[in-house]
């Protein structure tokens, strides 16, 4: 009932949010999937432990190489899609 009317309202303030920030980064035709969006609002305020894990173990490699000098860090995005179990890095 009242759940469901607030995740759809959710969903459109925060697809609205994408595509705003989306359109300020450049992007002359954002397009942002309903279904991804769904998902998102729908795992609501729950901790992702899995996803904070990945995302971890990313940052925390990054951080060492800019310490240690030792390799080259990531110069760019990475862009981490969980749904489908992707993973690419896009140079900045």
């Amino acid at each position: 009932g009242d759940l469901d009317a607030q995740c759809e309202q959710d969903a459109r303030e925060l697809r609205a949010i994408a595509v705003d920030l989306m359109t300020a980064w450049g992007n002359k035709d954002p397009e942002v999937a309903e279904s991804l969006v769904a998902e998102f609002v729908r795992s609501g305020y729950m901790e992702l432990h899995n996803v904070a894990a990945v995302v971890g173990g990313i940052v925390a490699q990054e951080t060492i190489k800019l310490i240690t000098h030792q390799y080259v860090p990531q110069n760019g995005i990475c862009i981490i899609d969980t749904a489908n179990n992707l993973l690419a890095a896009v140079k900045a």
